[in-house]
């Protein structure tokens, strides 16, 4: 009679277990929480916050306007190589529906057949008066995003940047940003690529990709 060695045995029935349940494992986040499973994300073109509108100068209204299209081309950078992602224009979701922004974004996006969609929202837009070296005003920018399940209306992911920059004598926890701007006045332009890529990288949707929701 032929002796079974258990040890191999053991070993293939854990392997086995492991790849039927991991079949049947939702996809989860950085934080184990669970993940829906989202196909397909439309992201749309960057909002003006409307809260002050009233109070707004011509020359404030004319830099959110050039700060939603830096936005913009930032949002369509960022995501140029996901497949799954789909980045639209201005002119492809203008209409005229009325209603809440949450849930004229939701529409917009059943009607581009996609599962959630990330809006963003722009409050404050500041460029610096000055050079690299020396300021009398510094770059200033404020946004946030959500990205909502189309079907649900859920909140899947939700932040915010708001960010005046400072002298390293003012915020002395900044050593490291500081550092790595050289020490210099940067642009607001510079200011709002580095938050937009801070926000969205701690949405498990969206880095390293929707794909790894699915």
């Amino acid at each position: 009679m032929k002796r079974v060695n258990w040890n191999i045995m053991l070993f293939l029935g854990a392997v086995l277990i492991s790849g039927l349940s991991g079949c049947a494992v939702p996809p989860v986040g950085q934080d184990g929480q669970e993940l829906l499973p989202i196909r397909n994300i439309a992201v749309l073109p960057t909002e003006i916050s409307v809260e002050d509108e009233r109070t707004m100068s011509d020359e404030t209204v004319k830099d959110l306007e050039a700060g939603r299209a830096v936005l913009d081309d930032l949002l369509a950078a960022f995501f140029m190589d996901s497949s799954t992602v789909r980045v639209f224009s201005k002119d492809a979701v203008q209409g005229g529906e009325t209603g809440s922004q949450l849930h004229l974004a939701r529409d917009r996006a059943r009607k581009l057949n996609c599962d959630a969609v990330l809006v963003t929202t722009l409050h404050r837009y500041q460029q610096r008066e000055g050079g690299a070296l020396a300021v009398e005003r510094p770059a200033s920018v404020a946004f946030d995003f959500r990205l909502l399940a189309v079907d649900a209306g859920q909140v899947l992911c939700s932040e915010s940047f708001d960010e005046t920059q400072q002298t390293l004598f003012e915020n002395l926890f900044k050593f490291s940003r500081a550092a790595g701007r050289g020490f210099q006045w940067i642009p607001v332009e510079k200011l709002a690529q580095e938050g937009l890529q801070d926000i969205l990288g701690r949405c498990p949707y969206l880095v390293p990709g929707p794909e790894s929701a699915q």
